[in-house]
């Protein structure tokens, strides 16, 4: 999600709480518009979301890759 200053809340809040109750929804990024950073929150059980904050221009941001057979 690219946040706003008008979406911010709604992203952060409301449709993160909603996309948790995808089951297969393993990972959610948060990308800010105003600034250079991300929050990437990756999916630890069914309930607990590991939060990593990148705001460095050398940092990568660690996302899951699915293999292609």
């Amino acid at each position: 999600e690219i946040l706003s200053p008008g979406t911010e809340e709604y992203d952060r809040v409301d449709k993160f709480t909603a996309y948790q109750s995808i089951l297969t929804l393993e990972e959610y990024v948060l990308v800010y518009s105003e600034s250079r950073q991300v929050e990437y929150f990756r999916k630890e059980t069914a309930r607990q979301w590991q939060k990593t904050l990148i705001s460095g221009p050398e940092e990568l941001l660690p996302l899951l890759r699915e293999e292609v057979q």
